[in-house]
């Protein structure tokens, strides 16, 4: 998906207005660098903070995907519907223990696919600003 944005987008930028425009948003799980593994014990806080700012877009959303260790954020809030998903880190691709799920979650259109979304063209989602 990231090389046909590429391909497509000017910039990274550009590509996530697009999937914005299509109800697709991502949000991190801290706003706050923990350096390393997320653990309760010493970043609970950073996620409560984050999860104040996420919740209005996650209570809207039809759908959720946490990515690599967001789903930490049931720690904070056990009430949404998510999935779960390998981040989609290019290094994720290309390390033998996550390629697969990798290329299950982020392949070509998978996302679109399994949500049931068209991406628009970047003529289209330039248009409708």
């Amino acid at each position: 998906m990231l090389s046909e944005a590429d391909a497509t987008y000017e910039t990274r930028s550009e590509l996530f207005e697009v999937l914005r425009s299509v109800g697709i948003v991502f949000l991190n799980a801290s706003y706050t660098q923990v350096g390393g593994t997320i653990m309760r014990s010493k970043h609970q806080p950073f996620l409560v903070d984050a999860h104040c700012i996420n919740v209005p877009f996650l209570r809207a959303a039809k759908s959720v995907i946490y990515c690599g260790e967001a789903w930490k954020i049931s720690w904070i809030d056990q009430t949404l519907r998510v999935e779960r998903s390998v981040h989609p880190d290019v290094r994720n691709k290309h390390n033998p223990r996550t390629e697969q799920r990798w290329k299950q979650s982020w392949g070509a259109n998978v996302l679109f696919n399994r949500l049931g979304l068209v991406l628009p063209s970047r003529e289209q989602a330039t248009a409708s600003r």
